[in-house]
């Protein structure tokens, strides 16, 4: 936000929030990519059939349940 500030040509002092600066300048939220990019990769692999690779990966739930507790550090502790 530094560099955005600066690039708009205001202070830290002028009291503007961060999604203020982000519209003037026409920035797009990192979030709002990345759930875009999830959204498109869902919508691809809708349409694909269930034998290939994704939908086999889209449908998968493992069975069982983790261990309770902190991971074993060395061989000794198993």
């Amino acid at each position: 936000m530094i560099y955005s500030r600066q690039t708009e040509g205001k202070i830290f002092a002028d009291s503007k929030t961060k999604t203020e600066i982000a519209k003037e300048l026409n920035i797009t939220p990192v979030l709002h990519k990345i759930q875009e990019y999830i959204r498109k990769c869902l919508q691809h692999t809708k349409g694909s059939s269930g034998n290939t690779l994704p939908g086999i990966l889209k449908r998968y739930r493992p069975i069982g349940r983790r261990n309770n507790g902190r991971p074993l550090k060395r061989l000794l502790d198993v």
